[in-house]
């Protein structure tokens, strides 16, 4: 009997500035976040390029999404966290006050999926996510009014990043 499955890739269209100036230019940030097209649809996704590469058999197994608001009645960020089952986690902290952010994250609300991109030069491992409409994070309208509503500074994300960052939690990702 002879197997006739065959494994289909989708294209998938970034903005060509993004491949330019993250993948293959000098962004020093180890995060990003965008929208690509996959058949004609905008999909939501989040892209890390660790220091180092993740072992293929890490990638091969999958990752956790976690995520949370923090901050106070002042101002609010997102907090990411990716868990490489059996590796580490990575986590990226987001200004909700940023266009970018915003669109993204009402898009991945909208869309109920995600496209998770980790990048190793030039080549990158793409996970496609589907979002559980029991999470309480995701499916909650009063945490997309916060998103949409923050009006957190530069000056509060990074204040607030310095001290994540002390406790060894964050690398510089994207404001």
């Amino acid at each position: 009997m002879s197997n006739n499955i065959i494994r289909f890739l989708p294209n998938l269209t970034f903005n060509n500035s993004f491949i330019e100036e993250f993948v293959l230019g000098n962004d020093t940030s180890c995060s990003t976040l965008g929208t690509v097209e996959e058949m004609k649809k905008e999909i939501g996704f989040v892209a890390i390029r660790p220091e180092k590469p993740i072992p293929e058999d890490i990638l091969s197994k999958g990752f956790n999404l976690g995520q949370q608001m923090r901050g106070n009645d002042k101002f609010q960020l997102i907090h990411l966290i990716f868990s490489f089952y059996g590796y580490k986690n990575f986590d990226i902290l987001l200004n909700p006050n940023n266009n970018i952010v915003r669109h993204v994250m009402n898009l991945m609300r909208e869309t109920m999926e995600y496209f998770f991109f980790v990048f190793d030069g030039p080549s990158m491992t793409a996970f496609l996510g589907s979002i559980d409409p029991k999470d309480n994070w995701f499916d909650s309208y009063n945490n997309l009014d916060m998103i949409n509503k923050a009006a957190t500074s530069i000056d509060e994300y990074e204040e607030s990043f310095a001290v994540m960052n002390n406790k060894g939690l964050f690398t510089p990702c994207l404001r």
